[in-house]
């Protein structure tokens, strides 16, 4: 599955994060209870750490605008273009002939003359 599109996502920074939820007048735990994370997680992101595209896209439908999510929801559903398969030429095996031999012929066991 390709990652999701970040440049989409309204929640770009942590400072985004915490300036939507002031303005909601939530403390963490209300905040980020919605989104199945302890308020201690929702403190390490919100003191700097990197908040993973899961996580943004969870802000995203359940803060963002209405048609924000409706994009969001948009792009999750599309199906990932399949590449196309490369068809790759495998080396045909070589196959020794094997020559009937004659009686005449000596039999080589490894053995020096």
């Amino acid at each position: 599955m390709p990652p999701a599109k970040t440049s989409n996502f309204w929640f770009q920074t942590n400072a985004d994060v915490v300036a939507r939820r002031k303005m909601l007048g939530l403390n963490q735990s209300e905040f980020w209870m919605r989104l199945g994370i302890t308020q201690s997680g929702a403190s390490r992101y919100e003191s700097g750490r990197t908040i993973p595209n899961p996580v943004k896209i969870l802000l995203q439908v359940a803060y963002g605008s209405d048609a924000q999510m409706i994009v969001t929801v948009a792009e999750l559903r599309e199906m990932p273009k399949q590449p196309e398969k490369q068809t790759e030429k495998r080396p045909q095996k070589l196959i020794a002939k094997k020559t009937p031999r004659t009686n005449d012929q000596p039999r080589n066991f490894g053995y020096l003359p």
